[in-house]
């Protein structure tokens, strides 16, 4: 039967609950949690890639730094040769003006300039350039002789 005192049973009701609380906070308590064997062997190889992953960049920020020293250097080397081209170019154009081949010419070859009096410009007569010669003679042994005379003077030997 039950007891028609609701206060009391909302005592008793009360009380099974914070007896209950009380055995689920004892259970908590003395209850240890399973063992994870494979944690701290996964925790070892991720710290292995991180150090690994931060290995690789500090390796490859060194790489990037002495390539980018090399380029820079090479840069440097590029930049006086260059100056050096375009100084040397500069004396090269000097060396070649006219003044210059003339003084050659007159102290290492000993040429002299050539004075206006010294050029002499030929005359062509303009009138008839070419002459038509008429043949002498019908006669072969005239006519073989012209040919032969006119082959020696071609030949250039007259």
């Amino acid at each position: 039967m039950r007891n028609s005192n609701l206060a009391y049973s909302l005592d008793s009701h009360a009380l099974e609950e914070k007896r209950r609380q009380q055995e689920r906070h004892e259970n908590k308590i003395g209850v240890t949690p399973p063992k994870r064997e494979g944690n701290f062997a996964v925790i070892l190889l991720l710290g292995l890639l991180v150090l690994t992953a931060l290995g690789i960049l500090v390796m490859s920020k060194a790489e990037v730094s002495i390539t980018s020293s090399k380029i820079n250097e090479k840069t440097v080397l590029l930049e006086k040769a260059k100056s050096e081209n375009r100084r040397l170019q500069s004396n090269l154009d000097n060396l070649y003006t006219l003044t210059k081949i003339e003084e050659f010419a007159t102290t290492e070859l000993g040429l002299e300039k050539i004075k206006d009096s010294q050029v002499f410009y030929p005359s062509i007569n303009v009138g008839k350039l070419s002459e038509v010669v008429e043949r002498k003679s019908s006669d072969p042994i005239v006519v073989a002789e012209d040919l032969f005379n006119e082959a020696v003077e071609y030949l250039g030997f007259r």
